[in-house]
């Protein structure tokens, strides 16, 4: 791709992204030989990526069905199969080398019946995983997203009848992926349970950091003077969204 069709604010948030996740992995690690080595947990650079993911993919589903302007299978099975060539061919290819490694006992690991789960992406659908491919969990995200957001909209397209124009669909597919986890999240949540594991890393409970990229996309498509006009003040919103969403939880 040539320089001039890159996006610096998108390259910049991704790279903010990159240093917060490697920070986050290597401050245990490097901060017994530097011991003034930043530890910030309470940033996430998943949540990051998850908005971003939501802001890329959302906008080439809203311009899919807005070029449509219907919902039909069609479309979303031509969506859904180029998602697929684009990441479960490397998925797959890992989730093979994990097991090998893991049978002859290179890396820690257990393999059992739930292996199953791996193949659907239910590893970490509402229940914590923690015996195989831990890192799996964030792509598992994404891929619902991938299933449930047009196939939501195509629901709801079918039972009004079509008697609702697609930009206001499109709107309340994106409320329905914001508030639906929330809820879900506030009724789940105990004190007892690990956040990492219970919160942090079910699909059930992170489809909402997408739905927010996805509320950018529908503002960014639909609204573009609007975006335009707020688009610096968006970062202080970004820049308080993880601290609310921690005292949500």
């Amino acid at each position: 791709m040539k320089l001039k069709n890159r996006v610096f604010g998108l390259d910049l948030l991704r790279s903010v992204a990159i240093l917060i996740v490697v920070l986050g992995h290597s401050s245990p690690l490097i901060s017994g030989y530097f011991k003034s080595f930043p530890y910030l947990p309470s940033l996430d650079g998943v949540d990051l990526f998850f908005v971003l993911s939501g802001f890329l993919v959302g906008t080439i589903i809203i311009k899919i069905f807005d070029n449509a302007q219907s919902f039909e299978f069609k479309d979303t099975l031509n969506f859904l199969v180029r998602r697929w060539f684009r990441t479960l061919p490397n998925y797959f290819l890992f989730l093979t080398v994990n097991i090998v490694l893991i049978y002859f006992g290179l890396i820690k690991g257990c393999l059992n019946h739930f292996f199953i789960t791996y193949v659907f992406f239910f590893q970490n659908f509402f229940k914590p995983f923690d015996f195989l491919f831990w890192e799996s969990w964030s792509l598992s995200v994404e891929e619902w997203f991938y299933l449930l957001f047009p196939f939501a909209m195509m629901a709801i397209y079918k039972f009004f009848k079509y008697r609702i124009k697609v930009k206001n669909i499109i709107l309340t597919g994106i409320v329905i992926f914001i508030v639906c986890p929330l809820i879900y999240r506030i009724s789940q949540y105990d004190t007892f349970k690990s956040w990492d594991l219970y919160y942090r890393k079910l699909v059930l409970t992170r489809l909402d950091t997408i739905g927010f990229g996805l509320l950018a996309a529908y503002l960014y498509y639909y609204f573009l003077d609007f975006w335009r006009k707020y688009r610096k003040a968006s970062f202080l919103f970004v820049d308080y969204l993880p601290k609310f969403k921690l005292i949500i939880l």
